[in-house]
């Protein structure tokens, strides 16, 4: 379990975030976005501290459009999540537009910042997971496939070699459209990349992990109902990773804390049975 400290310190953390008419900002400006107000909600709900809250409530309903489409999947899945952790839901139904984008990324189009040809995959299944937005058996079965093409020799997933970020991804996914992924060769993957210094690396035989790696293989193994050998090392990691302010950066020793990270952190030690 973690000292009372780390919950108290990331709540407040939070809390000091909210802007004034709602919505929440890492930076403390009154600039309310998607991200950090979903990552604030869903961390506050992990905590126990989540109050409702209609100026929230009321700023993430402003993100859909009049038929029920959103300015992209990564917004939808902010708000939808978001809405989620308070308890509601959108106003327009989303399904159609959520239907709409069930198709792999092109991996040469990917933009240079994304670390992962699964990313826009994955929230656009935990978008419809939480609307349950129905697909026919068919279509899931073809995206299911599409997956599958991007299985390395190794057992992991990922469109230059394998990532534990990118097989957790993928196996979130393939959990949804076809479950039983506790079956694939990915294990052998996941297991390749369990640390015993930080827990979990992003590719097998790297000496430096970050915390998105850890909170990846907490993840995977999650999915894959196989615990982490290291489980007192990830746990270690993720709380040396917060800050005076309380919250939490990708590193260990530097870095400037953000409500994203926060949230990796907080699910993260969540999974692990941790809080």
């Amino acid at each position: 379990m973690v000292d009372v400290s780390v919950r108290s310190m990331a709540v407040e953390y939070i809390k000091e975030r909210r802007c004034l008419g709602g919505g929440y900002c890492f930076y403390r400006m009154d600039e309310p976005n998607g991200a950090d107000t979903f990552h604030a909600l869903a961390s506050l709900k992990l905590l126990g501290a989540l109050e409702p809250d209609t100026g929230t409530a009321s700023f993430l309903k402003m993100g859909q459009e009049a038929d029920g489409s959103f300015d992209s999947v990564e917004a939808a899945y902010f708000i939808i999540g978001g809405l989620s952790a308070l308890g509601e839901k959108v106003d327009k139904d989303p399904a159609r537009y959520l239907q709409s984008k069930m198709r792999m990324d092109k991996v040469e189009n990917l933009p240079v910042w994304q670390t992962s040809a699964f990313e826009r995959l994955f929230r656009l299944a935990d978008a419809c997971i939480t609307m349950n937005v129905p697909f026919s058996d068919e279509v899931k079965e073809k995206m299911a496939c599409e997956i599958l093409r991007m299985e390395n020799p190794d057992g992991g997933f990922g469109h230059k070699c394998s990532t534990l970020v990118e097989t957790a991804h993928a196996l979130y996914v393939l959990n949804w459209l076809i479950s039983g992924v506790d079956a694939l060769p990915a294990r052998s993957f996941v297991d390749m990349c369990q640390d015993q210094n930080s827990g979990y690396v992003n590719i097998p035989g790297l000496s430096t992990s970050f915390l998105e790696h850890v909170y990846a293989g907490v993840t995977a193994s999650h999915l894959l109902n196989d615990p982490p050998r290291y489980r007192q090392k990830c746990i270690n990691f993720i709380e040396f990773c917060q800050r005076a302010n309380g919250g939490f950066t990708r590193a260990t020793m530097d870095g400037i804390p953000t409500l994203g990270y926060t949230y990796l952190a907080i699910h993260g030690l969540s999974l692990l049975d941790a809080l």
